[in-house]
Order: structure tokens, then C-alpha cells, then sequence
């Protein structure tokens, strides 16, 4: 059975060009956050560090007033890839 998304339109010159130009400036920007949040990388391992340092000694409030501090066994260990960003 034939499905309308099994087939993609087809453009004209002037589309195509349109697409490739949105298309390149899509992706230099794209390269740009990459790079921003790349050179964040010390910093936000700082950020991990200073919070997980929180969360182990000062706790935090999970109902309430209620505190709980988190001990070292329940703390996730560090991965051995490149810290991946979602944005």
C-alpha cells in the first residue's frame, strides 16, 4: 500500500536553493552552540561537583521541611564519554 510520506515532494530550483541556504546556516549555528557548550565543560564539572557536595552534606528537601542528605553509595558514577548536552 502507497503512503503520502513514502513520497517527498519535488522541489524547484529556487526551493532547493532555499533549503541548502537555511540548510548551512542551520548547521553553523548549530556548530556554535556545540562549541559554546563545549567550552563550558571545566565549569559545568564544577557546577556537578559544588552540587553533588551540596546534596552529601547539607541535603535537600524532598517533602516539606523534611531533609535527606544523599550518601556516597546512591551518588551516580562519573562516566568515561564526553559529557552530552540536550538542547
Amino acid at each position: 500500500m502507497k503512503k503520502v510520506q513514502d513520497e517527498a515532494p519535488q522541489h524547484n530550483t529556487e526551493q532547493q536553493e532555499w533549503l541548502d541556504v537555511n540548510l548551512k546556516k542551520q548547521n553553523q549555528r548549530y556548530d556554535q552552540i556545540v562549541s559554546n557548550m563545549d567550552a563550558l565543560s571545566e565549569q559545568r564539572d564544577s557546577w556537578i561537583k559544588d552540587f553533588l557536595f551540596r546534596i552529601q552534606n547539607y541535603g535537600f528537601n524532598y517533602n516539606c521541611d523534611a531533609k535527606r542528605k544523599i550518601p556516597d553509595s546512591e551518588l551516580p558514577e562519573k562516566i568515561d564519554r564526553p559529557f552530552k548536552v540536550v538542547y
